[in-house]
């Protein structure tokens, strides 16, 4: 079975590391992870986390309010949200 690497961005790293050292969970979830199986560059990564929009929103600088009602809010990483 040949072995695939998946390369997740440096700004998708960073939000995921930065939840993780705060005591939530974090996981790359959507359309990224179905690019990366399929060896295409994702554009966006979602980021599934235990974190509410309003910790988000405590925890970086730059965030677009995306649906705080339903749960999301877009975290702006490298000029990239």
């Amino acid at each position: 079975m040949e072995v695939m690497e998946l390369v997740i961005s440096s700004g998708a790293q960073l939000i995921i590391k930065t939840l993780e050292d705060n005591g939530y969970s974090a996981y790359v979830v959507g359309g990224a992870v179905r690019d990366l199986l399929m060896q295409k560059t994702p554009h966006d990564f979602d980021i599934a986390t235990s974190a509410s929009p309003y910790q988000m929103k405590k925890l970086f600088k730059r965030t677009i309010d995306t649906g705080l009602k339903h749960g999301t809010v877009t975290v702006v990483e490298n000029n990239i949200g």
